[in-house]
């Protein structure tokens, strides 16, 4: 007489399988050095203000406000790229870990490359402009705009978190985008319900 174990054909069973968290790691460094790949990216695209230098020391004209204003918003659009990317890569570079496990990942790691990417890029775009104090009397020069101060832009209201959200938010988008559009309970994972082949456990007595 033989004794049949759930996991027949009509009546399965799920196994999930353990995972190694090394592709998860690798995911959360890649994206971290996106950041500072973006941070790069913003900084040979980003506008640049002018500035004179009087006996007063090197100012900013207010007319370049709009200036240091479409630098902050160059910066935001990299970033928005950049959670697009990171989403992209975690979703399919760490199949295993789909969930909320991976998207938490990604969802932080993106909000640390942000902060990297604004430290970077800022360093990046300076070494293409002099000192404005090596700068002579009555001569201008160019700097990039800053991205931390009271506020997103000089004189404007203090918000510079709104900068380290826009990362956070793409993948946010993208990672339910992609939940969405798979089909599978497990979102494609592969630890759903087995073959019934392999799931059919038989004793004989």
């Amino acid at each position: 007489m033989a004794q049949v174990y759930p996991g027949t054909p009509g009546n399965p069973v799920s196994v999930r399988r353990k995972h190694s968290p090394a592709p998860l790691v690798v995911v959360g460094a890649v994206v971290l050095l996106l950041g500072a790949v973006f941070g790069v990216a913003w900084a040979v695209t980003t506008p640049a203000m002018t500035g004179t230098v009087t006996a007063q020391g090197a100012a900013v004209p207010s007319e370049q406000l709009g200036e240091e204003f479409a630098g902050v918003a160059v910066f935001a659009f990299w970033m928005l790229a950049y959670g697009a990317v990171a989403a992209a890569l975690a979703w399919f570079a760490a199949r295993y870990w789909r969930g909320l496990v991976g998207y938490g990942v990604t969802f932080v790691t993106a909000v640390i490359g942000t902060v990297i990417a604004g430290s970077i890029g800022t360093w990046v775009a300076h070494l293409h402009f002099p000192d404005p104090h090596d700068v002579g009397m009555g001569q201008t020069f160019r700097v990039v705009p800053d991205l931390v101060l009271d506020g997103a832009t000089r004189n404007g209201f203090s918000a510079p978190w709104i900068l380290l959200i826009c990362a956070p938010l793409t993948v946010s988008l993208v990672y339910l985008v992609c939940a969405l559009a798979t089909s599978d309970a497990d979102l494609g994972v592969g630890d759903g319900v087995a073959d019934d082949a392999d799931q059919s456990l038989t004793v004989g007595v």
